[in-house]
């Protein structure tokens, strides 16, 4: 029979590794941005109702795509969007959106 016999610093080694394999454990998991985002998200975002929602895919602000019934928009112009604006980002795209809806009549 083999007798083996731990030195303190096989147990020092040990406990590092142990402590960086916890660390990478625990560390979270990055998920990638998604590049569309439902209705739902967009509304939650920017803190704007279905109607201004609806006035900002018209008006051309957002660029929508339906996929089966569901309307989905890139997360990065949403979040250009969000971050381009000042104060009141609901009012200020509800007036953006007039704007742009008035400029398209003519």
């Amino acid at each position: 029979m083999d007798i083996k016999i731990v030195t303190p610093e096989d147990l020092e080694n040990f406990r590092i590794k142990l402590l960086e394999d916890i660390r990478k454990m625990l560390e979270p998991v990055k998920k990638p941005l998604p590049s569309k985002i439902k209705s739902s998200e967009v509304k939650r975002l920017l803190a704007i109702s279905s109607g201004k929602l609806h006035t900002l895919k018209v008006s051309g602000v957002l660029k929508s795509v339906k996929i089966g019934g569901t309307y989905y928009y890139d997360y990065s112009e949403v979040m250009n969007l969000l971050l381009n604006t000042t104060t009141s980002s609901a009012e200020h795209v509800r007036e953006e959106g007039r704007i742009l809806l008035k400029n398209k009549k003519r």
